[in-house]
């Protein structure tokens, strides 16, 4: 019943992949990850959703995959990929910034 930020633009992997299990219950979640890497999304939305935004380069050569499971009840689930150019941006301006380049998708899973 609430919201919260999850933010990788930074982050350093140790191994070539990364599971994320996400859980919005009357709230929400938005997730921050760079461009270039692999993501691959799966999950369950029941009076919400989950979209995807941004994501129009490739992933990079040896980039880690990311996968999450998003699973969003009376709340919702946001994937941020934000270029490079605008990793110091901060989360709000990181969101006009993918918003005004466009892509990404919205996914349902019943």
């Amino acid at each position: 019943m609430g919201g919260n930020d999850l933010d990788l633009r930074h982050a350093e992997l140790d191994g070539g992949e990364l599971m994320i299990t996400a859980v919005a219950v009357m709230g929400g979640q938005d997730i921050y990850l760079p461009e270039g890497v692999e993501v691959q999304v799966d999950g369950f939305a029941l009076f919400g959703g989950n979209d995807q935004h941004g994501g129009g380069a490739p992933p990079r050569p040896g980039a880690p995959v990311i996968r999450i499971r998003a699973v969003s009840i009376m709340g919702g689930i946001d994937i941020w990929r934000v270029p490079t150019d605008g990793s110091r941006d901060s989360l709000p301006d990181a969101r006009r910034r993918v918003r005004a380049i466009g892509g990404g998708h919205r996914w349902r899973h019943w």
